[in-house]
């Protein structure tokens, strides 16, 4: 089987966020930095201009102000973060082809080719969007799902199955 695709931000954000689940506190941090902190943020800037009450000096209402707008403004932040990490980890902008078979996974990107042993592959994860498949706990390739037809997508998860120890492969795996 072989599978064409190019990787762009949506798939590696919706991989970043399928790798974060393997961790409950990299998890935990996902959920704060996109929910919890804007809910603060409007809390701390609602008490700011909407408080009857003066919340004391003009200091203490700019430190609130600027609080305010820093939690509301986490999203934003950590989404221009992982734009960054995803322009530093690319090794060009093009396609790249995927190529499996029962002894070798081939890759072949712009400017490089590899052959990977499925006995390197040590597990591998799966959500609506992608699969990812682990070298190493934080080291993996992305399969993004949009690229594949539905025959592929099955075909992929049966030889994921089978080629990759079960021990590990029935754990991260989860839809």
């Amino acid at each position: 089987m072989r599978i064409k695709y190019s990787l762009s931000f949506g798939d590696y954000a919706a991989a970043q966020a399928l790798h974060s689940r393997r961790s409950v506190i990299r998890y935990l941090s996902h959920v704060a930095g996109y929910y919890v902190f804007p809910v603060f943020g409007i809390f701390f800037l609602s008490l700011a201009f909407f408080n009857s009450k003066p919340i004391g000096s003009a200091h203490t209402k700019w430190l609130t102000v600027l609080c305010g707008a820093y939690l509301l403004s986490c999203p934003l932040i950590f989404r221009l973060t992982a734009k960054s990490r995803y322009k530093r980890t690319r090794s060009g902008a093009g396609d790249c082809a995927i190529e499996f078979d029962q002894n070798l996974i081939r890759t072949q990107g712009p400017h490089s080719k590899s052959e990977i042993d499925w006995k390197a592959i040590q597990s591998f994860s799966e959500d609506m969007k992608s699969f990812l498949m682990y070298l190493a706990p934080g080291k993996f390739i992305v399969i993004p799902k949009r690229v594949c037809a539905s025959e592929q997508i099955e075909e992929l998860r049966a030889l994921l199955q089978r080629q990759v120890q079960p021990s590990t492969a029935a754990e991260d795996t989860k839809n």
